[in-house]
């Protein structure tokens, strides 16, 4: 598990990437030099999601300040706290959100206020746990005029294989799949899983999908997911 920062710390990362009008993604790197990707997503009610959260610099920050106003944090998973504690310091007034199963290991560096399924209701973005993950990671929902996307963090991901420890760990196939970790230390029951992605494959408008780890699939979700999902 990464080491949480306690000061502002910016690494190399990608601009930030617009996919609708209220959706925002950024690739960024680990101290490892592991790829990860933070989203935003902006609520009819104009408060920001921030999902998975990666430190930017002062003049990206306010890019993203400009995009609505810093609402809630999304800590998706106990292994991904590393710049939680920076932004809520950041913006104090920020509502952490996290899976149930994360709450006891994220209440240890910031106050929680609520699970994934306590979000307050809203018509643009929606979060929920998945199913079979024993409420250990959730999902975000995010429609926009175009469509509907579905954020995940390490449930999904879509990267080229690689080697190394993160290779073996991660298993990544080149195409959107469910990583060798997440199997192991995320899945309790893989055929509930596997009916639910199969569920969220065929959601109305499903156009996009903005995986933790790797490419954001701007064309093909709908295919991509359904294969994910029978491979399990």
């Amino acid at each position: 598990m990464a080491k949480c920062f306690t000061t502002w710390t910016v690494l190399p990362h990608d601009p930030i990437e617009k996919h609708s009008e209220n959706l925002w993604s950024v690739s960024g790197n680990m101290p490892s030099g592991n790829q990860r990707r933070m989203t935003l997503a902006r609520r009819a009610d104009g408060k920001l999601v921030i999902h998975n959260p990666i430190a930017l610099s002062d003049a990206e920050m306010q890019e993203v300040e400009a995009l609505g106003k810093p609402g809630y944090l999304i800590v998706p998973n106990a292994f991904h706290r590393q710049d939680a504690i920076i932004y809520k310091q950041r913006y104090p007034e920020l509502a952490v959100h996290c899976p149930q199963t994360a709450r006891k290991r994220v209440s240890q560096i910031v106050d929680v206020a609520g699970h994934m399924d306590e979000m307050p209701k809203d018509a643009d973005v929606e979060m929920f746990h998945l199913r079979g993950m024993k409420e250990r990671e959730g999902a975000i929902r995010v429609r926009s005029k175009a469509g509907s996307a579905l954020v995940f963090n390490d449930a999904l991901l879509n990267l080229e294989p690689g080697k190394g420890a993160a290779g073996f760990f991660m298993a990544p196939t080149g195409t959107l799949s469910v990583p060798r970790f997440a199997r192991w230390m995320l899945v309790k029951k893989g055929a509930e899983l596997k009916e639910h992605l199969q569920e969220l494959a065929a959601s109305p408008g499903l156009t996009q999908l903005v995986p933790g780890h790797g490419k954001v699939l701007e064309a093909g979700a709908v295919t991509a997911m359904r294969a994910a999902a029978a491979r399990l």
